[in-house]
């Protein structure tokens, strides 16, 4: 299951897909045979380091658990994607003052500066051109 965090720890940098069943063993890259992991989570697996045991099915239900205890919204239900939009709205709306000062600058200018002043950008971690762009655009700052 590809998704936005590490399914083991919760970590959203470095994220890798690793497959539940190997290519070698005829696994298939659907989505279905994937788990999203961080990088030192997914080394930790390949060398079977997680207190001698691999159950990847017992590291998924405690990743997804932690992240629903940070607050995430899993799953596509409408429910989940209205609360989405509103949380991106509130979180556009409290950057609005912010951009309408740094408008006039580049989106790659924008994303360093949110960067350095510490502003967690809408997936987390660093500001990215288009995540600037994409911002700017449903604030109507920008076209």
């Amino acid at each position: 299951m590809k998704l936005k965090f590490c399914a083991a720890c919760g970590a959203r940098d470095d994220l890798q897909y690793h497959h539940l069943v190997t290519r070698a063993e005829h696994g298939s890259d659907d989505e279905t045979n994937l788990i999203t992991l961080c990088h030192p989570c997914h080394a930790k697996l390949h060398e079977r380091r997680l207190n001698g045991v691999y159950n990847a099915s017992q590291r998924t239900k405690a990743g997804l658990e932690a992240a629903k205890r940070r607050g995430v919204v899993l799953g596509s239900s409408r429910v989940a994607a209205d609360a989405n939009k509103a949380a991106a709205a509130a979180r556009d709306a409290g950057l609005q003052p912010l951009l309408i000062g740094l408008a006039s600058r580049s989106y790659r200018e924008i994303a360093a500066e949110l960067t350095k002043r510490g502003v967690e950008a809408p997936r987390g971690g660093a500001w990215n051109q288009v995540s600037v762009m994409r911002t700017l655009q449903r604030l109507g700052l920008r076209s």
